[in-house]
C-alpha cells in the first residue's frame, strides 16, 4: 500500500512517471490540459505558467501522442520562446528533468 512513498518499487526517483497511470481508451475524448490526471487536479492548474504559454490549450491526449509529446515533440507550440527555467517544467511534466 505504502510501497511507492517507501520507495519500493520505484525505478530512478521518479515515482510520478514509473508508478501513476490512467485510463484513457485511445485518448481522443480526454484533454491532455484541462482533464484531472494528478491527485483530482489537471495539468492546467500544475503547470499554470505553461499553460497560459501554450497555444492549443483544448489538445486531446490522442493529438498529443500523434504529434510527439517527447520534450522536442510537435506537440508542444508555446505563443513565444520559453525561459530556461519553463523549458525545465516542461521537461518535467515530460519526465525528463
Amino acid at each position: 500500500m505504502n510501497t511507492i512513498r517507501e520507495g519500493v518499487g520505484v525505478l530512478d526517483g521518479g515515482w510520478l512517471t514509473d508508478n501513476i497511470s490512467r485510463k484513457v481508451g485511445d485518448g481522443s475524448s480526454t484533454l491532455f490540459r484541462k482533464d484531472p490526471w494528478l491527485e483530482g487536479i489537471s495539468l492546467e492548474v500544475w503547470y499554470h505558467r505553461l499553460f497560459e504559454l501554450t497555444v492549443n490549450k483544448l489538445v486531446t491526449v490522442a493529438e498529443m501522442f500523434s504529434l510527439g509529446w517527447g520534450l522536442n515533440g510537435e506537440a508542444w507550440k508555446w505563443q513565444r520562446w520559453l525561459f530556461v527555467w519553463e523549458e525545465k517544467m516542461v521537461g518535467g511534466m515530460c519526465g525528463t528533468a
